[in-house]
């Protein structure tokens, strides 16, 4: 028997998908609860990433696969698990294993690349792979590798630059010393000129109280009263910058 292909979902139907957490459960209670509106709160980036990452509908997706075949990431797993509950309601051991993976999973260009220093296009370590396809006459196979290699450097640079860093190109083949005095050179010249200011971490304190007031307005809503597409549109928009990863 054939199955009937799977619609794509309409633009009102897809909106729907970030409200998931507003219907019941019979079994865990979804927490809404507005820490960061508190006084003094402390919010870092990782827990406002928590916030809007465990908001997101595949947060929904990621729990209703915890109990199926699929092997899962570390990370789609932890957000599975606990999306139902507040960053300030995780416990500091749960903080801590949910920002091990964030760094660790998720993409350069939202900024999670292990700091202060990143080697993005080392080829050394596969230069003697190259050479065995090269006296293998895999021409190939060896084009293929670097091909892929090279995307994956022009991918990391742009990711990279978009997340705020600078980019400092260096001779790997050139005397210790002298990478050292001019990446010092460098670095001394981008603090004498403009820093760059990482649009990403600047905005996500915005993202938070969008959440809070969309949030605190959708709850209070009666169903004859008509929501805030503007405001609604803005709560997505702010959600949906972070998917988790496939």
């Amino acid at each position: 028997m054939k199955t009937k292909p799977t619609r794509p979902l309409t633009p009102a139907q897809k909106a729907q998908t970030f409200l998931w957490h507003f219907q019941p459960s019979s079994l865990t209670p979804y927490s809404h609860d507005h820490w960061w509106k508190k006084p003094d709160a402390p919010v870092s980036l990782d827990a406002a990433v928590w916030e809007l990452m465990r908001r997101h509908p595949d947060a929904k997706a990621a729990r209703a696969k915890m109990h199926g075949d699929a092997l899962l990431k570390p990370l789609v797993a932890f957000v599975g698990c606990h999306c139902f509950k507040a960053w300030s309601e995780l416990g500091k051991p749960l903080q801590r294993a949910f920002v091990r993976r964030l760094w660790k999973e998720y993409p350069a260009r939202h900024g999670f690349i292990a700091p202060p220093v990143t080697v993005l296009n080392d080829h050394r370590p596969f230069q003697n792979y190259y050479r065995q396809l090269e006296t293998a006459g895999q021409k190939t196979r060896l084009a293929e590798s670097a091909k892929r290699l090279a995307l994956h450097v022009s991918t990391s640079a742009i990711e990279s630059h978009l997340a705020g860093l600078i980019l400092i190109a260096v001779d790997p083949n050139a005397p210790p010393a002298r990478i050292a005095n001019g990446v010092a050179s460098a670095v001394a010249d981008w603090l004498n000129g403009q820093k760059p200011v990482n649009i990403g971490k600047a905005r996500i304190g915005q993202w938070l109280d969008v959440v809070s007031k969309f949030e605190i307005a959708e709850s209070s809503r009666q169903k004859k009263h008509i929501r805030d597409d503007q405001l609604f549109a803005q709560y997505r928009r702010a959600i949906q910058d972070w998917p988790l990863p496939s």
